[in-house]
């Protein structure tokens, strides 16, 4: 009898060992599906940043090919600092974009060359 109950103890122990590795097992699942779904957004983001990137370069190109001095002034600087055309460009390019995210784009554009 003695040797039925420390054998049922043990089962139960092994039970609760189970119990509790499912639920290890079940949130390290939700932890990679979370990571996965933040992959992905990171990854469309990504994508939609270049597509960003892209129009506003398209746009600049196109403003300097209208406006001569736009060019000749940009290819004038030396330093990554925003100079007076520089800075008439980014007021374009803001404008154009509009609330699409112009600080992202503020903090990842250069003016050099």
């Amino acid at each position: 009898m003695r040797k039925l109950q420390e054998e049922r103890a043990t089962l139960t122990r092994f039970d609760d060992e189970l119990r509790e590795l499912e639920s290890v097992i079940k949130e390290k699942k939700q932890a990679a599906s979370d990571a996965e779904l933040a992959a992905k957004r990171m990854e469309h983001e990504v994508q939609a940043l270049g597509k960003e990137k892209t129009t506003a370069q398209t746009f600049v190109s196109n403003l300097e090919k209208q406006f001569e001095w736009i060019a000749e002034e940009n290819q004038c600087v030396s330093c990554s600092c925003l100079t007076r055309a520089g800075f008439i460009l980014m007021t374009y390019i803001l404008v154009y974009l509009g609330s699409r995210a112009p600080s992202t784009i503020l903090a990842r554009w250069t003016w050099r060359r």
